[in-house]
């Protein structure tokens, strides 16, 4: 078994508040899974699109995650 490296994220501080991008939605999910197992990261936004991703900046600024994963490789980009 290979040790995994420990996370640089201290208990007590604020996990990264990220946003999913993605038009392959069990892509996204998978994506959503891997993160979950990481404590130093929450997924807080699943997206289609960017349009979406734009859409829901513009309603609740802030926007309310710190990073964006994006597929750059999806129609409309």
């Amino acid at each position: 078994m290979v040790p995994r490296p420990t996370s640089p994220y201290t208990p007590g501080t604020m996990p990264v508040r990220v946003a999913i991008v993605d038009d392959d939605a069990p892509y996204r999910g998978a994506i959503a899974d891997l993160l979950s197992l990481e404590t130093s990261f929450q997924v807080v936004a699943s997206f289609g699109d960017a349009r979406q991703l734009l859409a829901a900046a513009a309603k609740i600024p802030p926007p309310q995650w710190d990073m964006v994963l994006m597929d750059i490789e999806m129609p409309g980009m």
